[in-house]
């Protein structure tokens, strides 16, 4: 690869990557899309995602090192879903709890305020 291209990184979780499940092509993927944005000559994108469940299984540290640190990226970008993510933060009560708070005016602020920084 030549000195004069950019590299960005993109770091994420199942979202940035083709999915059988969801039929969704590598053409349909964020960094495929923006690949064929950029000029080839200029930038290369680099997908350093991992599937479902698995980028919380690798430490911060560990995946900023290699991923981001030492791999000379000019950019970085987090793409990570969350739409499956409350079943995994939450067990059965909190989620109950939660849901009673987010809908008792007065409570709801609270509700957002655990969302915001959970």
């Amino acid at each position: 690869m030549s000195k004069d291209i950019k590299i960005i990184t993109i770091i994420g979780d199942s979202l940035s990557l083709p999915s059988s499940d969801e039929k969704i092509t590598l053409k349909d993927t964020y960094p495929f899309k923006l690949q064929t944005m950029l000029y080839p000559d200029d930038y290369h994108v680099v997908v350093r995602s991992s599937g479902r469940n698995s980028v919380s299984a690798v430490s911060l540290r560990e995946n900023l090192d290699r991923n981001v640190l030492y791999n000379d990226s000019e950019y970085v970008i987090f793409h990570l879903g969350i739409v499956d993510c409350a079943p995994r933060l939450f067990n059965l009560m909190q989620d109950r709890i939660l849901y009673v708070f987010s809908i008792t005016p007065g409570l709801k602020t609270i509700a957002n305020l655990i969302f915001k920084f959970q």
